[in-house]
This record gives structure tokens, C-alpha cells and sequence, in this order.
């Protein structure tokens, strides 16, 4: 059903919105749609799965896994690239001029501040890079 033109929606943008898992969510959708982007509203959010607690061991292993040591490059390489595309850090340049509003609780021990203190970081970063 289409709203009428009188309410001023535009249907073209979207306006990424998450918390926790679906803060990340809403990075990933912005950095992947950031044409489309109204903004970003991410409270208590982190930036990549693969980082975050040790719920993916396989991607960032502990120096104490000795198995680590005997995964083939290639095959480490192909399973890195096959999730790249969910890595809000790497893709942080296409959220140039999309606003944020980024949120977390200072007394939070599920997703500590940490991530969403690093996501500002880094696309300030993305930001000064570009206007060098």
C-alpha cells in the first residue's frame, strides 16, 4: 500500500536502524545500500561477527589453538573472502555523508562500548582519508 505524497516519505530512502546483532545488521545493510541511505541509527552494535566474543573461532584464532597453525593459507584466504562482504570496518568509505546516530551503554557487559566507539573510529577515519 503506498502512502500518500502528502506524508513526505521518500521510498527510494531507507533508514538502517538495530540493536546488537541487529545494529550490525544495520551497518552492514547501509554499507552494502549506502546509495539508498537516509542513515544509520546502531545502538550497542559491533562491527564484525568474526571479531566479536568467540562465538567464530575459526576466523581469528587464539595462540594457544595449535590446530591454527595447520590451516592451508588458500583455504583460510577463500573462507576470509567469502565473508567479507559482512565486514562494516572494510566497507567503511560508503557510509561517506550517510548520518549516524550511534548509542551504547557505558555499564554494558554484552556488547561492550568498545565496538561502537571503534565504528565512530573508523569511519572518521574513512572520512579523513577522503577529504586528504
Amino acid at each position: 500500500e503506498q502512502l500518500p505524497s502528502s506524508v513526505g516519505v521518500d521510498a527510494a530512502r531507507v533508514l538502517y536502524v538495530g540493536h546488537s546483532m541487529g545494529a550490525h545488521g544495520a551497518w552492514v545493510g547501509a554499507v552494502q545500500g549506502s546509495a539508498h541511505a537516509l542513515g544509520v541509527a546502531a545502538v550497542a552494535g559491533w562491527t564484525t561477527k568474526e571479531g566479536y566474543g568467540e562465538s567464530n573461532f575459526l576466523w581469528r584464532q587464539s595462540s594457544s589453538d595449535v590446530g591454527a597453525s595447520h590451516v592451508e593459507p588458500a583455504l583460510k584466504g577463500l573462507l576470509e573472502a567469502a565473508i567479507a562482504e559482512n565486514d562494516v570496518e572494510l566497507h567503511a568509505p560508503n557510509l561517506l555523508g550517510v548520518p549516524h546516530l550511534i548509542r551504547v551503554g557505558s555499564d554494558d557487559t554484552a556488547v561492550h562500548p568498545w565496538w561502537s566507539r571503534r565504528m565512530l573510529r573508523v569511519a572518521r577515519g574513512a572520512a579523513a582519508a577522503a577529504a586528504a
